[in-house]
């Protein structure tokens, strides 16, 4: 005899999940969408089987098809998720215009010129007496100011974090090397990347704001791969970055919209990073205290972010 069902005896937090499983077909491209880990979706896919006792997703060839059952709900468990999303979007928003708050946020500078505009305007239209600053972010202190409650989010790029921390990933970044038009690694790319000999080779030039280097990350990368490179020259910011480089042999790495966003930008040529580093891409991430996640106006506030990320990334 089955178990009757009942939404008391279900997790309700699988049907967003069982959404994306039966939009893509894919554990893989299901846990990218659900901004879950490929074992954690599995894990819920799992569930979702045992608590329906039905396949969910079944193998055809190479790939994976909805179930006969899956194939007839998939429709209707879509449209009711997007009418639950839009009841719980219109109560937020007519709360958040009765909250007066003020929320901290630590970016570094190629995060304020991809978000900064636009989350400024999202809030200041729905939620006009909460205020936003936006203070200076720093890796070392970044994580301590979350724990400390110095400031309530923070979004940049970030490595391992601990259970104490709440992650969700924005939008992607590319990373490419600025330098001089007539820069002589340009002549020995290979399909646009610059190769692992010049990347070594030549000295870079770092733009940060900070007494650590801003992109101390990839130093770090490289080091583990046995790899050096030569920073001779740090600068507090983007204006001083094209004087530097069109008169020197410097290369600079960054996330592509930074480096757009400098004067005389198209005085300059770039690459991609060498395919040996495998760093083209990486995601920015809001990240928060998990003792702040029950917060209404800060889960508001989070909720405005994802949707300007959302924009950032079309």
């Amino acid at each position: 005899m089955k178990r009757q069902l009942n939404l008391r005896n279900i997790d309700l937090n699988l049907l967003p999940i069982m959404d994306a499983l039966l939009e893509e077909e894919c554990v893989t491209l299901a846990s990218k969408r659900v901004h879950l880990s490929q074992s954690a979706t599995s894990s819920a896919l799992k569930r979702l089987r045992e608590t329906f006792d039905d396949p969910i997703l079944v193998r055809d060839g190479q790939r994976m098809k909805p179930s006969p059952k899956a194939r007839q709900i998939k429709e209707a468990l879509k449209n009711n998720l997007d009418s639950l999303a839009a009841v719980v979007a219109t109560m937020t928003s007519f709360e958040c215009m009765e909250v007066e708050a003020e929320v901290s946020i630590a970016a570094p500078e190629y995060v304020l010129l991809a978000m900064s505009k636009l989350l400024r305007g999202a809030v200041s239209n729905k939620a006009r007496t909460m205020k936003l600053n936006i203070v200076k972010f720093s890796r070392q202190s970044v994580r301590k100011q979350l724990e400390d409650g110095d400031i309530e989010l923070a979004i940049g790029g970030f490595g391992e974090l601990d259970s104490s921390f709440r992650r969700q990933p924005l939008y992607h970044e590319s990373l490419v090397i600025v330098m001089r038009a007539n820069h002589p690694a340009l002549q020995l790319a290979e399909s646009g990347h610059m190769t692992m000999a010049c990347f070594t080779q030549y000295s870079h030039l770092v733009i940060t704001q900070d007494d650590m280097l801003e992109d101390a990350w990839i130093s770090k990368f490289l080091n583990k791969h046995g790899i050096q490179r030569k920073v001779d020259a740090v600068i507090p910011n983007l204006s001083l970055s094209p004087e530097v480089l069109n008169s020197s042999d410097l290369i600079c790495m960054g996330t592509k919209r930074t480096l757009e966003a400098m004067p005389r930008f198209n005085e300059l040529a770039f690459l991609l990073p060498p395919k040996e580093l495998n760093v083209s891409e990486y995601d920015v991430e809001l990240v928060w205290s998990l003792r702040t996640d029950d917060d209404p106006a800060l889960s508001w506030v989070r909720n405005e972010i994802m949707s300007v990320g959302r924009a950032v990334h079309e």
